[in-house]
C-alpha cells in the first residue's frame, strides 16, 4: 500500500503524459493542414498560466487581455483582426490537474457534429484526406512514443521472470503434456519466447478449445508436446505451470505475506534477502532445485547466506509428492488413498477467517466423515453455510462456515503429515477400514505407503483393531516411486530471471518495434477473445486498476514504470482507433463515408452514434471500474 501511494503520482504523471502526447499528434497535424487552433492545453481543469503570441506568459487564461486588447474574444476574431492586433490564434495552458491534455479546432467538437463553421481555415471545410491525417496522428503519436519507451527500457534492461517451470498445476494441462520443474519453454506455436510472461500471455489469448504447440529444453534435450490451455485460477486460459524461484528470499516479505506464515515455515530466524545455499549439507542453486530434490529425512535443514555474510540453518517441514487417483481426479495419493488435507493458509478477509486456523482439519463436512479436498471442494460448492466440524489439536469444534461472495472458503489445502490420518472412498469401499485412521508412528505418507507395500500381509493395528490392506502387484511396484519434497512455497523466494537488453540505438531499437507490434496483436486478440468468451470482462482493468498496477510497477524501478507505460500507450493507441463514435477510429468511419459519397453522415445519425459510444464507454467504465474495487477491497 505504501509503495502504491509513493508511486502514484509518477504513474499519474505518465498516463497524463501518454494523453498529452496522443493530442500533441493531433495539434501539430492540425498546423500542418492550415487548421486553425484555438487552444493547446497541458493538464485539465483551471487554467494555471498561460501563454498567446503578442501577450507573452500570464496567470491565467490570456483571454482578459485579448477582450482588453481586440474587444472581443479570440475565437470571435478572424485571422485579419488576430494579426492586426500582434496576437495568435493559439493559447497555449497549463491547467491543474496533470491528466492529458486537450487541442480546440475551430469547426470540430468531439460529441456535438453541429458545431461546424464556415471559416476556410475550419476542420470540417479541410480535405478529407487532411483530416484523416489529423485524426489519426494522436494514434501514430502513442504508437511512436511507445517505442521510445521500449527503446529507452531496453536499453538499460528491464528484468523478466524466466521461462523456465517451477511448479505445475496438479492435474494440470503442463502436467498431462509432461512438463516437469526445471524445464525451460522455448517456444509456442513455433514463437520463440523470451520470458515467462510470453508463455502466460500466449495461453491467455489462445484461441477456446485449440491445442498450442510447446516446446522445451530439459538436461540439453529438445522436447515437444501439444497442450491444451485450460481455466486457471485467475479466470484466464493457462498451462497449469509457475515460474521458477530463484535462491533468493523476498525481502518485501512483509507486503506478500503475513508474518504468521513466514514463522509457520520455519524461516523466522533466516533474514529477508538471504541466499539459500544448501539442502542437508547439498549445494543447491535456486530453490526450484531444491524443491524438486527427492528427501529422505521428514525433517530436511536449510542453510542461507544471509546479507550480513553469516549464516542461518533451519529445519523445514516437508509433503508427500503423490501421483493423481485417477487420470480424471485432481486428488492425490496411492492405491486409492489419500491424506487427510489440512488447512494451510486463509486468504486476507475469508469470512471464515476468524474461525479457522492453520492446521485445522476437516473431520466432517456436511455429513461427510473426513472429506479428500476434491470433496471439500465438491461439498462447499454446493452448499451456502456449510456445516462442519474441525480437528484442531485434540479438540473437535463445530462451526458453520461463511463463504465468500464467490461461493468458496478462502483457504487452502494440502496433504497432512503429522499425524498421518488417512481418506478416500476407497478406504471404506475397496479396504474397509474407516475414514480418518491414524497411522501409528512420526512418519509421513511415503513412509506409510512403503512400509505397507514391502509387507507380505499389509495391516494397520490402531488400539484393539486390525486393519488389512489387499494390493495389487502394481501398487506395490508404484510405492517405491513416491517421493517427498519441502513443504515451503515458493512465494517467499525471488523468482528466476532473465534481463532483455540492447545497446542502443540499433539493437534496442528493433527490440522496442517488435514490442509494439507484439503488443498491437495482442491487444487486438484480447478484444477478440472477450468476444469469444475466452477471457471475460471482470478481467479488465479501468482507470484505478491501472493506476494500482502501475504504481506496484513503479516500485520495481523506472524501466519497469517505463516498460509499463509502453504497454498503456500501445493499448491508448489501439483502442482509439476502435471502430467506435466519439473516439478518433469512429471519426475515420465517419470521413471514409464522406469520402466515398462526397458528404459527411447526417447530423441526426452522427448525433445518435455519439449517443450510442458514450453509453458504450461509459458502461465499460462502469464495469471495469466495478472490477477495480471488487479486486482492491474483495
Amino acid at each position: 500500500m505504501l509503495d502504491t501511494v509513493i508511486n502514484l503520482p509518477a504513474v499519474i504523471l505518465g498516463f497524463g503524459a501518454l494523453i498529452f502526447f496522443h493530442e500533441l499528434g493531433h495539434f501539430v497535424a492540425a498546423k500542418w493542414a492550415g487548421v486553425r487552433t484555438g487552444a493547446f492545453a497541458v493538464g485539465m481543469g483551471p487554467v494555471l498560466l498561460s501563454w498567446r503570441r503578442g501577450i507573452g506568459l500570464v496567470p491565467g487564461s490570456t483571454q482578459a487581455r485579448v477582450l482588453e486588447l481586440a474587444g472581443s474574444p479570440a475565437d470571435k476574431l478572424t485571422d485579419e483582426e488576430l494579426a492586426k492586433h500582434g496576437l495568435g490564434e493559439t493559447e497555449y495552458s497549463l491547467r491543474l490537474l496533470p491528466l492529458g491534455g486537450f487541442v480546440s479546432m475551430l469547426g470540430q467538437e468531439d460529441g456535438n457534429p453541429e458545431a461546424v463553421s464556415d471559416d476556410p481555415r475550419s476542420y470540417n471545410l479541410a480535405p478529407v484526406s487532411k483530416r484523416m491525417v489529423i485524426i489519426s496522428a494522436g494514434v501514430i503519436m502513442n504508437l511512436l512514443l511507445a517505442v521510445v519507451l521500449f527503446v529507452v527500457a531496453f536499453g538499460i534492461g528491464v528484468k523478466f521472470e524466466a521461462p523456465v517451470v517451477g511448479s505445475l498445476q496438479l492435474g494440470g494441462p503442463g502436467e498431462r503434456a509432461g512438463l516437469m520443474p526445471g524445464d525451460t519453454i522455448t517456444n509456442v506455436n513455433g514463437a520463440p519466447v523470451s520470458t515467462f510472461k510470453d508463455v502466460d500471455v500466449s495461453a491467455a489469448m489462445a484461441k477456446p478449445d485449440s491445442a498450442l504447440l510447446l516446446e522445451w529444453t530439459r538436461d540439453g534435450q529438445v522436447l515437444e508436446a501439444s497442450v491444451q490451455p485450460e481455466v486457471g485460477p485467475r479466470g484466464l486460459l493457462s498451462f497449469g505451470i509457475m515460474p521458477a524461484a530463484s535462491a533468493t528470499l523476498r525481502s518485501d516479505l512483509d507486503d506478500v505475506m503475513s508474518q504468521k506464515l513466514w514463522s509457520a515455515a520455519g524461516l523466522s530466524a533466516v533474514p529477508p534477502g538471504s541466499i539459500l545455499t544448501h539442502l542437508d549439507g547439498q549445494p543447491v542453486t535456486s530453490f526450484s532445485q531444491a524443491a524438486n530434490r527427492a528427501l529422505e529425512t521428514l525433517s530436511p535443514r536449510l542453510r542461507f547466506s544471509t546479507p550480513e555474510g553469516g549464516t542461518v540453518e533451519v529445519p523445514v517441514g516437508t509433503t508427500s509428492v503423490l501421483p493423481l487417483l485417477t487420470e480424471d481426479s485432481t486428488e492425490r495419493g496411492w492405491a486409492g488413498i489419500a491424506p487427510v488435507p489440512q488447512i494451510d493458509s486463509i486468504a486476507d478477509g475469508a469470512p471464515s477467517e476468524d474461525l479457522l486456523q492453520a492446521g485445522d482439519r476437516f473431520a466432517e463436512l456436511e455429513g461427510v466423515a473426513w472429506p479428500s479436498i476434491s470433496e471439500i471442494q465438491t461439498l462447499v460448492s454446493n452448499s451456502p453455510k456449510p456445516q462442519a466440524t474441525i480437528q484442531r489439536g485434540g479438540t473437535l469444534i463445530k462451526l458453520e462456515l461463511p463463504l465468500r461472495s464467490d461461493g468458496k472458503l478462502g483457504i487452502g489445502l494440502s496433504p497432512a503429515s503429522s499425524p498421518l490420518q488417512l481418506t478416500g472412498s476407497q478406504l471404506e469401499q475397496r479396504f474397509r477400514v474407516p475414514r480418518g485412521l491414524t497411522v501409528p508412528g512420526d512418519g509421513d505418507f511415503v513412509d506409510f505407503a512403503q512400509s505397507i507395500s514391502t509387507a507380505s500381509e499389509p495391516q494397520i493395528q490402531s488400539g484393539t483393531e486390525m486393519y488389512r490392506f489387499e494390493l495389487t502387484q502394481e501398487e506395490r511396484d508404484s510405492a517405491g516411486l513416491l517421493k517427498r519434497s519441502l513443504a515451503l512455497t515458493p512465494s517467499f523466494f525471488e523468482p528466476e530471471s532473465v534481463i532483455l537488453q540492447g545497446s542502443i540505438p540499433f539493437e534496442a531499437a528493433a527490440m522496442g518495434t517488435k514490442e509494439t507490434l507484439k503488443w498491437i496483436t495482442l491487444t487486438y486478440l484480447t478484444i477478440d477473445r472477450l468476444v469469444r468468451g475466452s477471457v471475460e470482462v471482470k478481467q479488465l482493468h479501468g482507470p484505478v486498476g491501472i493506476l494500482d498496477v502501475g504504481a506496484k510497477t513503479a516500485a520495481q524501478g523506472l524501466t519497469y514504470l517505463l516498460f509499463f507505460l509502453g504497454l498503456l500507450s500501445v493499448n491508448l493507441a489501439v483502442l482509439n482507433f476502435l471502430p467506435l463514435p466519439v473516439v478518433d477510429g469512429g471519426h475515420m468511419i465517419f470521413l471514409g463515408w464522406e469520402g466515398i459519397t462526397g458528404r459527411p453522415p447526417s447530423v441526426t445519425f452522427q448525433k445518435w452514434a455519439s449517443m450510442l459510444g458514450l453509453a458504450l464507454l461509459g458502461s465499460l467504465f462502469a464495469v471495469t471500474f466495478f472490477n477495480d474495487l471488487s479486486r482492491l477491497f474483495g
